[in-house]
């Protein structure tokens, strides 16, 4: 026969043996397989061949032959027959058996069901990656789920899961945690999959998405059987399956989660004698999910880190894996100044262990710091963290010697103070705080105001114990301040709903070392609480279950580790108890500690003294050797003794104060925020004693249990191949072991003495009416009777009916797999027809509940329309009613504004609503406009000329507060002063006024007064001013002799003048025009307003231009000029007159070449 390999699902080996049958399918080639020892009977068609055999081997050398379809493996000439079965399995679907169809179960025949599996799984051709899987799982909807999984210390790990590999042609094995194998198990039930952490991780993801009730992962066993690996691989499928809900979206949160999870494990994991990667704590990750089953949210709980390792372990293991990772980067210990010898460190150097082949820190290393920066920490966090590292690794380094000045005390000093210095420049703090703190500490005697501290020199034991305590709580603290960190990075955004969540508790397995202390003891405590669960989730309320439902039940017995538990943590009286009550003794010793255990549970049948241990093992050369401060606890794993000589000063564990307050003295951030300085002060100088390691552990483990039993549980039991964590080594007696303390037997006993799933009625009604004609889509009966209905039209016979289905008080009990499948089939093939019904009759309840809202719509709008209707209507009315009565108070009130002779002139009129509207100010000005018309229409054209030019001089000079240069508004504009009977030589003027009309254009006069005219020498002349509607004309008074021509009107250009209370103006005219500089208030009454509007007003007559009046100071004008001369400006300022010199009248002064100034009266 050839030698070939049989694909995966093609074989099955079926051994009958004289005592129970067992059936078992066998996947891959059988070229390892040899069969030795004591009789074994195997069917082979119509005969029987025997052969001796006891246990099942893995070879080296095979031969195979085929002999009436008999495979025949031979080794040294000895003949093992096996028979093969090569279409399938016994069921005929292919797949492998999972427990529950094991016809019966010896503690052998499960051993040999793993041990099979174990030599399919990593010699055939399917798993050879990271580990092998057994289900327990019956079908879906039990109230349970249990996988197997077994560490093969493989040197591929888990944790290359996350990357697929191919599968060549040359090689046989393939990648179980492939994206391929993990997207073979989507969408599927258990039933459907072979055993594997997908399918368990999809039967939770799936149960979160359905029920959104929260999930839990409770992973347990030994140390170094997978917890940790088990834990990554189910959280990688958790991650896949929510990213394809996401759209194929890499999510931000389990990348970080992932991230986590490294630096998790490099400060909390170490190598131990068993495990290379051990975790040194517990955790409980907690994933929060939102509604569409997107996580958006996690956080990390841990229990007890073993802070004691920091400073010594068993011979042969390592200190956490961040001293060994740090010290490979040479820039960080160059920037610390350290060196990256890990031996020259007693912290590390003291176990004898620096470098695991298995373990590559320097690539850990790198990988821990992408995940720091992945999580978005900056170089200042890092660094902070890496000082307190450094400082940790020298810590360890400090020695000290007698005090050699203190000769009649045991007093010891620092002999390395050089080390002490890099100390406190990593930490940050004072020197001399630290060093005194160490060698010495203070004690409070007294109370109240008698209180006095004195100072206690410490020997070399006791500085010693001082410095490693402040190592152990500086990393206890460090980590804490790591995880806090953490949960603050992978807390849920502001406003984003938790709906569901799946926590993942990957703690401490069970330890039995050489010299077991009180780590060990908390650890196996935590262990023997969640056996507690197992057996109270599994078997204890499964049985009950049962009873409480009435249902014809035989109890299996098992073995309840509950007096285990009352041993340890009992009250009145448990281990805990009494390790309390001698903590708070100062006298107490491990002796008198163990003289009370002795005590009070010398007959426990869990405990045993150190001379019940010795009475039973005599012989037993460590008996001899062990000290007397020794108990042993029969575990449910198994008895363990425990050495009590460090128990006391471990559940302390204080640090005193002083170490506190030199610490306190710190720059570095995280020493600030990890010791809380304050609240330690307060607790150490309280009444009440601080709670012990045993008493937070007590507590935080009992809040845990309460956590997982708000739950739905799945559990991952690990299981160790071998001890010596050799790769493909199988040792029956450990695993036997394992399969007996973790209630394997008793689970699978109770697995197939009692029913695969259960429903409550509504539940089950609830999702199978639609299988029946009768209870769909109406039943008027109860709830109870639906269900028997449905029965009785799935499982037509009646005898197969009674056999699969029982039914309890409130529960429907279904015996096989195969039946709920059955069913779920019929409903899958039902669905579509009720899928059409309901689908018709919600259109039809959609249509009319859509015409009755239509109908209802219709009707409201249309009463809406009348209504609003009629109340436009009844607000028009009420409108038009109030505007005639406010119109008609109105015209009342508007009375005195429309009678003469003032109509009111100056108030603001009344409104005509309670608020003033624009209308109002219309109306005011509209009364304005209109008493303006009144007042013009009575009016002479010759006085609506004065008004039209009081106007003008009004917008030229301004008035009120706006007013640009003081001028007399209300003085009568006259134009002909010169024509009143006050100037002696009137006639004189008006025979010159004739002479002067009939020689030229001049047809009126606009304006006539005496006026001071400023010659070009800057000399004042008294002349006469003539303003026609042509020209301007200069004459003497003494005689009227017109002083040269007039000057032409249209040729004016500007006119300036002051803003100030002088009379002076300056008419500017088009070059070679000399200018014009006048007073106009030679008789102490101010004309320049006049003069200016009639100008203005007279050259836009003329020339349809304004010329522009410019208030100004200085005035400047050239009255030199000629049509051969250009002249000179004169610049003329104004001033009042000095104090003492004061005149009514306005004087010109001239003053250094053409600066010339105006002195006017004063206010």
């Amino acid at each position: 026969m050839s030698q070939t390999n049989t694909s995966f699902h093609s074989n099955e080996l079926r051994g009958r043996r004289s005592h129970p049958y067992v059936a078992i399918q066998a996947v891959g080639s059988w070229k390892y397989i040899s069969v030795q020892g004591t009789t074994l009977a195997w069917e082979s068609g119509a005969k029987i061949v025997k052969c001796d055999a006891t246990k099942i081997d893995i070879c080296e050398k095979f031969q195979m032959h085929e002999t009436d379809n008999i495979h025949v493996a031979l080794e040294d000439s000895r003949r093992n027959f096996i028979r093969v079965k090569p279409n399938g399995s016994e069921d005929g679907s292919g797949n492998i058996q999972t427990w529950e169809r094991l016809k019966l179960i010896p503690v052998n025949g499960l051993y040999n069901a793993i041990n099979d599996y174990y030599i399919q799984t990593f010699h055939g051709n399917y798993l050879t990656e990271a580990g092998g899987n057994l289900s327990l799982t019956p079908q879906p909807t039990t109230i349970f789920r249990v996988l197997e999984f077994i560490n093969p210390f493989t040197s591929s790990t888990a944790s290359s899961s996350s990357s697929s590999s191919t599968t060549t042609a040359s090689s046989s094995s393939t990648n179980i945690y492939s994206t391929q194998s993990k997207q073979s198990f989507r969408n599927k039930y258990m039933y459907e999959c072979p055993p594997h952490i997908y399918a368990l991780a999809e039967d939770t993801y799936k149960k979160l998405l359905l029920t959104k009730e929260n999930q839990c992962v409770i992973i347990t066993g030994e140390s170094g059987a997978g917890k940790t690996e088990a834990s990554k691989i189910f959280m990688d499928y958790i991650s896949f399956c929510s990213s394809k809900i996401n759209n194929n979206n890499n999510n931000d949160i389990m990348k970080k989660v992932i991230d986590s999870n490294v630096l998790l494990e490099a400060f909390g994991n170490a190598k131990t004698i068993r495990n290379d990667n051990s975790s040194r704590f517990g955790k409980f990750i907690n994933l929060q999910f939102d509604v569409n089953g997107i996580p958006v949210g996690a956080k990390i709980n841990q229990y007890l880190i073993e802070k004691s390792r920091v400073n010594t372990r068993a011979h042969g293991e390592r200190n956490f894996h961040i001293f060994y990772q740090f010290l490979t980067n040479h820039k960080l210990t160059e920037r610390y100044g350290l060196s990256g010898d890990s031996s020259i460190y007693k912290c590390l150097s003291n176990s004898d262990c620096f470098k695991v082949d298995t373990i590559n820190d320097k690539k850990l290393f790198d990988n821990l710091l992408d995940s720091m920066n992945g999580l978005g920490w900056n170089d200042h966090q890092q660094d902070a963290i890496w000082r307190v590292i450094a400082a940790i690794l020298l810590i360890g380094n400090l020695d000290f010697e007698s005090d050699t000045e203190k000769s009649t005390v045991d007093a010891v000093v620092v002999s390395t103070p050089d080390v002490l210095k890099r100390i406190c420049l990593l930490l940050q703090c004072n020197q001399d705080s630290l060093e005194k703190a160490l060698i010495s500490r203070s004690l409070t005697t007294g109370a109240g105001k008698r209180a006095s501290s004195i100072r206690v020199l410490l020997d070399y034991h006791q500085a010693c114990n001082a410095r490693d305590s402040l190592a152990r709580v500086l990393y206890e603290r460090l980590f804490g301040h790591i995880l806090d960190r953490l949960n603050t990075t992978l807390k849920p955004k502001d406003r984003v709903h938790v709906e569901s969540m799946i926590g993942i508790l990957d703690i401490y397995g069970f330890e039995v070392f050489q010299n077991n202390s009180f780590e060990q003891f908390i650890i196996n405590y935590a262990n023997e609480k969640l056996q507690q669960l197992f057996i109270h989730l599994v078997l204890r309320q499964e049985q009950e279950d049962y009873e409480k439902e009435g249902i014809n039940w035989v109890n299996i017995n098992y073995f309840d580790n509950a007096p285990v538990i009352e041993l340890i943590e009992g009250h009145p009286v448990g281990l805990f108890k009494l390790l309390e009550e001698s903590c708070l003794v100062g006298q107490a010793t491990p002796e008198t500690l163990m003289n009370k255990f002795n005590q009070f549970f010398d007959k426990h049948p869990f405990y045993q003294s150190f001379e019940q241990t010795l009475a039973l093992s005599p012989s037993s050369p460590q008996s001899f050797e062990t000290p007397v401060c020794q108990f042993t606890v029969k575990h449910y794993a198994g008895k363990v003794t425990y050495d009590l000589t460090h128990f006391l000063a471990k559940n302390r564990d204080s640090l005193h104060h002083d170490l506190l307050l030199a610490v306190e003295t710190s720059k570095n951030d995280i020493i600030h925020s990890i010791y809380s300085i304050s609240e330690q002060l307060k607790i150490s100088n309280s009444k009440r004693m601080p709670m012990t390691s045993a008493q937070q552990f007590k507590v935080a483990i009992n809040e845990l249990i309460s956590i997982l039993l708000t739950c739905q549980p799945h559990y991952i039991r690990c299981i160790k191949s071998n001890d010596q964590k050799k790769s493909n080594y199988f040792d029956h007696e450990r695993v036997l072991d394992q399969i007996r303390y973790l209630n394997t037997v008793d689970t699978v006993k109770v697995i197939k003495a009692g029913f695969a799933n259960k429903w409550h009625y509504n539940r089950f009604f609830s999702r199978f009416s639609i299988t029946c004609n009768s209870t769909w889509p109406i039943w008027d009966k109860s709830i109870k009777e639906g269900v028997e209905e449905i029965i009785k039209n799935l499982i037509s016979n009646v005898n197969e009916r009674n056999q699969q289905c029982v039914f309890g008080r409130k529960k429907l009990f279904i015996k096989s797999a195969k039946t709920l499948f059955l069913f779920e089939k019929i409903r899958e093939d039902n669905l579509p027809k009720a899928v059409v019904i309901i689908q018709k009759l919600w259109r039809g309840h959609q249509a009319r509940v859509w015409f009755q809202a239509e109908k209802r719509r219709l009707q409201e709008e249309k009463e809406e329309i009348q209504r609003q209707l009629a109340r436009k209507r009844a607000v028009q009315r009420i409108q038009s009613v109030y505007q005639r009565y406010k119109i008609r108070s109105f015209i009342k009130k508007l009375g005195q504004w429309i009678e003469g002779p003032y109509y009111n002139k100056g108030r603001p009129m009344p409104a005509l609503w309670t608020c003033r509207r624009p209308i109002d100010d219309m109306m005011q000005v509209m009364h304005i406009t209109w008493w303006a018309k009144v007042k013009v229409s009575k009016l002479t054209l010759e006085q609506r000329a004065l008004v039209r030019q009081k106007i003008l001089c009004l917008d030229l000079f301004g008035g009120g507060y706006l007013k640009k240069k003081p001028w007399e508004p209300k003085r009568r504009f006259m134009a002909d002063y010169m024509s009143n009977d006050s100037n002696p030589k009137k006639q004189q003027f008006t025979e010159a006024i004739q002479n002067l009309f009939p020689k030229g254009e001049d047809k009126e006069i606009l304006f006539a007064d005496n006026v001071i005219k400023v010659n070009k020498r800057g000399k004042s002349q008294l002349r006469t001013l003539i303003i026609t509607d042509q020209h301007i004309y200069k004459y003497d008074p003494k005689k009227y002799k017109k002083k040269k021509e007039g000057l032409k009107i249209h040729m004016i250009v500007a006119l300036s003048a002051s803003n100030k209370r002088d009379t002076f103006m300056s008419i500017h005219f088009k070059q070679p025009i000399r200018d014009l500089f006048i007073d106009l208030g030679c008789e102490g009454v101010e004309k320049v307003s006049e003069a200016a509007t009639i100008l203005v007003q007279q050259v836009y007559k003329l020339t349809r231009t304004s010329i522009p009046l410019l208030l100004r100071e200085p005035v400047t004008f050239n009255n030199s000029r000629d049509s051969r001369h250009v002249g000179q400006d004169w610049v003329v300022s104004f001033s009042p007159y000095p104090r003492g010199k004061e005149s009514q009248l306005c004087t010109f002064n001239k003053g250094k070449g053409n600066a010339a100034i105006v002195y006017y009266p004063p206010e």
